[in-house]
């Protein structure tokens, strides 16, 4: 096979370095050679070759250049020596504006080994970016799963908060009591009502279920100053215990409350709302009704009386009812008349009259008796005044107390409400009884101020010792409860 030598130009400026500097490199312009001769086609298209350099050798006077190829061996065979010729280097060609690109065995492993290199990078990129789409998909998820977890948290807070405001709005009527007991306990009587009203409201009427509601709403009307307040409940007690029959002939059938009704201490809850109610119409001055409460209390054993409170208390109310009922007793026509002399039927004989006096009714002088008398009346009149004087001192020593019963501190800063202005106690502000210390101290002052040998009848009216004795009672009672 053999190439002409525009054709072994073309191959050498082909494998030139790019720099355009160096020497010639004769074997890579061998497998260029030898790559188009193979790829070149047929045989004829190899006769067409040979007779073409043949007719440029014959023209330009030069012999052919053979050479034997052997597929395993990339050396050329250079021609024999005899036959070989020398000729003189033609000039260099100018360079191809775009040379084609070398095509060989190496030229395939350097295509091979940079297409698996560039395969290689490819794979790596793509590693590497799917190594961060992962890390940038593991980051928006945890972001996503943490706002998802903070939005449930708040959302479950939100539900939460929500379910117990309907519950609080629909909480069973055992709820109420409960709250109500601790506002009585508290001594907040308007609030301790209004929570066992919410109670009540809950139920039917007239239901077993209403009967402890309505007796303790039916207390803390009563310390609240509510009287007919505390006697509709205790009336609607008595009227679902006893149904329409009532209370028949002034007394009560205990013994078949028990087979007619079931369910709860009716006894227990028919006795406590009987002496509430005896109360209560103490409080609004209805003593003949109150009077027979009491009877009915007392007539119906000793069972109901216990759980009304008992049979002293029992007593002691029915004396108070009666004493007010009963009529005032005339007044002596002499107290200087011996009780035991006996009235005389006839008419007296007229007697000559004489200077002896007549005998005194009692040993002592006439100033003893007449001081005693002036006494006796003084008392007389200050019980009237006390009791026509009882509801408007009441009514203030309710407002100056109510709801702070057992709050000392409270009572002790609110005495200048209540206090009048010739006792000159100084206003006492929270700030004052903050420790133990200065409530004592405060105490003390206050109730020395209202001892009652401090409350002279010439130097106080009686109002103002009935509101003494009523401020000393209350401010013994809270430091009682509170020690």
């Amino acid at each position: 096979m053999g190439f002409s030598v525009q054709q072994a130009q073309t191959a050498l400026i082909a494998t030139l370095p790019s720099s355009g500097s160096g020497e010639w490199d004769v074997q890579a312009a061998l497998e260029v050679l030898m790559e188009q001769a193979g790829g070149g086609g047929g045989g004829g298209g190899s006769e067409q070759q040979t007779g073409e350099n043949d007719s440029d050798d014959d023209e330009e006077g030069m012999p052919r250049f053979r050479r034997d190829y052997d597929d395993d061996d990339d050396d050329v065979r250079p021609p024999p020596p005899s036959t070989r010729r020398h000729r003189p280097p033609s000039p260099p060609h100018p360079a191809p504006s775009a040379p084609a690109p070398a095509t060989g065995r190496r030229a395939r492993e350097a295509a091979a080994a940079a297409a698996s290199s560039s395969s290689s990078e490819r794979d790596t990129s793509v590693e590497d970016r799917a190594a961060e789409l992962l890390a940038q998909a593991s980051k928006i998820g945890f972001s996503v799963f943490k706002s998802a977890n903070q939005y449930w948290e708040t959302g479950r807070a939100t539900l939460q908060k929500k379910i117990g405001e309907v519950v609080a709005d629909v909480a069973p009527p055992s709820s109420h009591e409960e709250t109500g007991n601790a506002h009585y306990k508290l001594g907040r009587f308007s609030e301790a009502a209004t929570s066992y009203s919410l109670g009540i409201s809950l139920l039917p009427p007239l239901s077993l279920p209403l009967l402890p509601l309505l007796n303790n709403r039916a207390a803390a009307r009563l310390q609240s100053g509510d009287a007919n307040g505390a006697i509709e409940d205790c009336s609607m007690v008595l009227q679902i215990v006893l149904g329409e029959t009532g209370i028949v002939g002034g007394r009560i059938d205990v013994v078949g409350l028990a087979s007619e009704k079931e369910g709860g201490d009716l006894v227990g809850q028919l006795a406590k709302a009987l002496g509430k109610r005896a109360k209560a119409y103490e409080s609004a001055e209805k003593w003949d009704k109150a009077k027979d409460d009491y009877e009915v209390l007392r007539g119906a054993g000793e069972a109901v009386a216990k759980a009304a409170g008992g049979t002293k208390l029992i007593a002691e109310g029915l004396a108070r009812c009666r004493q007010m009922l009963a009529p005032p007793p005339p007044p002596p026509t002499s107290s200087l008349a011996p009780s035991s002399a006996p009235r005389r039927t006839r008419t007296p004989t007229p007697t000559p009259p004489t200077n002896k006096p007549p005998p005194p009714a009692v040993l002592g002088s006439g100033d003893a008796v007449r001081a005693l008398r002036s006494a006796a009346d003084a008392q007389a009149l200050e019980d009237d005044l006390r009791l026509t004087l009882k509801d408007s001192v009441d009514a203030k020593i309710q407002s100056w107390k109510g709801g702070k019963e057992a709050n000392l501190r409270a009572l002790i800063a609110s005495l200048d409400s209540v206090l009048w202005p010739e006792l000159e106690w100084k206003k006492v502000g929270m700030h004052e009884l903050v420790s133990e210390g200065q409530v004592k101290v405060r105490y003390v002052r206050a109730i020395a101020k209202l001892h009652p040998d401090k409350l002279s009848v010439g130097s106080t009216t009686v109002e103002q010792r009935m509101i003494g004795g009523s401020v000393f009672a209350a401010l013994n009672e809270a430091w009682n409860a509170k020690k």
